[in-house]
């Protein structure tokens, strides 16, 4: 009776690790599946110098539906921090920026919804690279409501 129960002991234990294996495989190849299929080239920075002290920034693989921020820093330490340097429109991934005093420093691109930091989004600032401009409004003044212009 022993040796019975003993082999269906061993008999539960191979199935009870071949279900454990399989729902691991399973889980990671779903955990694979959905990082693969959520993937896109992640933005890079090609920069070349041009004449009259500018560089040419090109945001490699970035979106049309995207706003550029280009940052600049002197130096990767704790006392030059990540500075505002432009920002483009949207779809821009060309920008010529000025080399200014620094001779040497570092860029990085990000997707911007404020990029002035005026707390109003790109698309309803009146010019999303100056902070002193907040929201763009419009008033018609002339014609008159209902009036109609000929």
């Amino acid at each position: 009776m022993a040796t019975h129960e003993s082999k269906r002991m061993k008999t539960w234990k191979v199935q009870f690790r071949r279900t454990v294996t399989g729902i691991i495989v399973i889980a990671a190849s779903l955990a694979l599946w959905s990082t693969v299929a959520r993937s896109e080239d992640a933005p890079g920075l090609s920069i070349l110098p041009l004449p009259n002290q500018q560089f040419s920034i090109i945001v490699t693989n970035g979106s049309s539906t995207n706003q550029y921020e280009i940052q600049r820093r002197a130096a990767f330490d704790d006392f030059n921090p990540w500075n505002f340097h432009v920002a483009g429109t949207l779809g821009q991934t060309n920008f010529s920026v000025e080399m200014g005093i620094q001779q040497s420093g570092f860029f990085r691109a990000l997707p911007c919804i404020d990029c002035d930091y005026d707390g109003f989004p790109n698309w309803l600032d009146g010019s999303p690279n100056d902070p002193a401009v907040g929201a763009l409004t419009i008033t018609i003044e002339s014609p008159l409501d209902g009036s109609t212009v000929n």
